[in-house]
């Protein structure tokens, strides 16, 4: 992310993770940048939030980690959100623990949101992380995919996606390994700031 620059499209993106990914031994699987379906704007703009999300394999492990980048100084607004997200994400390590049900994961970051005065629309969804990005099963008696409603075990990888997308104003996203343990659970990389100014 801090090889970004104003007017980079997505092809450039995805060469420098690729690129990075493969110099450190890695298999990259995807990286997305933007909304979902990329750029909105067809290149990197300054003041724009985007977000960044990307996952590779190592020694048939996969790793999975999202942040928010803005080119330049963030408006006011993208701050604001950034700093409630970032106390969204720093919650789930004080309370994950053995026992507690995905369901129950995404509830209290809802809860969590909206006491915060955040009044924006955010994903709080948990998933597993291990040989596949998105491992965890998946119900059968439905025409479509319904992930199960997963119960916390020692030794599980999760992550908890905090992702933002809002059409007309951009996207935000954080996202990290989480090892759930014996007694709790503990981030597996840094906490750092949930807005990457370049």
């Amino acid at each position: 992310m801090a090889a970004f620059q104003p007017g980079m499209t997505m092809a450039d993106i995805e060469a420098l993770f690729f690129t990075e990914a493969a110099r450190r031994g890695g298999r990259p699987n995807f990286i997305i940048a933007g909304m979902t379906q990329g750029l909105r704007q067809g290149e990197l703009v300054r003041h724009k939030p985007l977000l960044v999300d990307c996952a590779a394999t190592l020694d048939v492990y996969s790793g999975d980690f999202a942040r928010t980048v803005v080119l330049g100084a963030p408006l006011r607004l993208l701050s604001e959100r950034a700093q409630i997200t970032g106390r969204v994400a720093e919650a789930p390590t004080a309370t994950l623990k053995p026992g507690q049900l995905y369901s129950e994961i995404r509830a209290r970051g809802q809860a969590l949101l909206k006491q915060m005065g955040g009044n924006f629309p955010m994903g709080t969804g948990p998933h597993s992380v291990g040989m596949q990005h998105s491992g965890g099963p998946w119900r059968d008696d439905v025409p479509f995919q319904v992930r199960e409603d997963v119960r916390l075990e020692a030794g599980m990888i999760i992550t908890v996606d905090l992702p933002t997308l809002e059409p007309g104003w951009g996207s935000m996203h954080m996202e990290s390994l989480i090892l759930i343990k014996p007694d709790g659970a503990e981030w597996m990389d840094r906490i750092d700031d949930p807005l990457y100014e370049i």
